[in-house]
């Protein structure tokens, strides 16, 4: 039965490339003094029609006294596997239908704007990420169930007339299982577009993934990651250029930030010269269900930036590739080799990690990532003379 229904709809679905919020060239925050956006998070990143989701903008701004923030939302948005075919319609305003406040700066220009909105219950039926009418030789008990008018085929609109009033607490086990594979399947992308202005004209985007899963109690929902700490990688040794080499040397960790704050480290980072250090993040692991009924773990990527608060001016390049060269591209992995500042002038250093993941069999069916952030200011001792 569950294989049956999960090619019926795998046919049926529109494929679709995961979509990141935006290309992440340069990790150096200070270089060029302009809008750097970090993330847009959603909570939940998985949302039912009818749903109330958090947005949080996070992003640099030189000007913060000059700056605006226009949001928009795509309801019907669609690409292709490899993302070259973009299309953006059904545009709502969202300052309309939400209380959008003004995004809140700290003192280092650093900004954050939060609001909430609900999806539109209308969501599935707009987007052209999915097909109209679907093959569907369903049993009796299931056609009996979608309300099905026409033998061998369900409709968007039966599906989404069933989903979005059906009570998952009335059905037996067999049953939900069913109807929880099926709704990972009939789902869409939606866009947020934050469209920030200052001195510069900058846009941003973050898609979301709409379904009736969590409704359902899914396996499948997907769920912002979660950092559990990030660490300073001390390695007595110089030019230690491959991570996976880090093993066969003394290491000190520095958890320069954590979840449980008893944890975290606040003084001063001591500076060898002669030393290769490494910024980590690390996250929670999270396991789910695939449509198809198999269990995974999820994937993740990781992007790195870094403010310098003292000596801004400097040209010199905090965050490195592993070949020693300027990291000019964020890291796909979950670490980043750095280079301390050996100078009175340049001890304090603002790091910003964002993680988001990942799931394999996404191109299957219109889904899209979540993402968590966390910032830390980095304080180092400057060395003695010597090594």
């Amino acid at each position: 039965m569950r294989n049956m229904i999960f090619l019926i709809l795998l046919g049926a679905v529109l494929l679709t490339g995961c979509s990141n919020d935006f290309d992440t060239n340069e990790l150096d925050v200070n270089s060029g003094s302009k809008t750097r956006p970090f993330t847009i998070i959603c909570d939940p990143p998985d949302a039912s029609p009818g749903e109330t989701v958090a947005v949080t903008l996070r992003f640099y701004e030189p000007d913060p006294a000059n700056v605006t923030v226009i949001w928009q939302l795509a309801l019907d948005y669609t690409d292709d596997i490899y993302g070259d075919q973009e299309s953006e319609d059904g545009i709502v305003d969202l300052h309309e239908i939400a209380l959008i406040p003004a995004p809140v700066f700290d003192e280092n220009g650093v900004g954050e704007q939060t609001f909430e909105f609900v999806v539109p219950e209308n969501t599935l039926l707009v987007s052209n990420g999915l097909v109209d009418v679907y093959d569907a030789d369903l049993p009796p008990a299931l056609a009996e169930l979608f309300g099905q008018a026409t033998p061998g085929q369900l409709t968007r609109a039966e599906l989404d007339a069933f989903f979005s009033t059906c009570d998952p607490t009335e059905y037996d086990g067999e049953t939900l299982a069913i109807l929880q594979e099926i709704s990972g399947y009939f789902a869409c992308q939606i866009r947020l577009r934050a469209k920030i202005r200052s001195g510069i004209s900058l846009d941003v985007t973050k898609n979301m993934t709409v379904r009736y899963s969590r409704k359902l109690g899914s396996g499948n929902i997907n769920h912002n990651p979660v950092i559990d700490w990030m660490a300073l990688l001390s390695v007595h040794h110089k030019d230690v250029d491959d991570f996976d080499d880090v093993g066969n040397y003394t290491c000190d960790t520095t958890y320069v930030w954590h979840g449980d704050p008893e944890q975290m480290e606040t003084d001063p980072i001591p500076v060898k010269r002669n030393w290769t250090y490494y910024l980590i993040v690390r996250h929670r692991t999270e396991m789910y269900v695939s449509p198809a009924g198999l269990t995974h773990e999820e994937d993740h990527s990781s992007d790195w930036y870094y403010l310098r608060l003292d000596d801004t001016a400097t040209s010199a390049d905090f965050m490195e590739e592993e070949s020693g060269h300027d990291a000019h591209m964020s890291s796909g992995e979950g670490y980043v080799q750095v280079t301390p500042p050996i100078n009175e002038a340049s001890r304090r250093i603002r790091i910003f990690a964002v993680v988001r993941d990942f799931r394999y069999e996404w191109e299957l069916f219109n889904a899209a990532p979540g993402g968590c952030y966390e910032t830390v200011v980095l304080e180092f001792e400057t060395p003695a003379e010597g090594p």
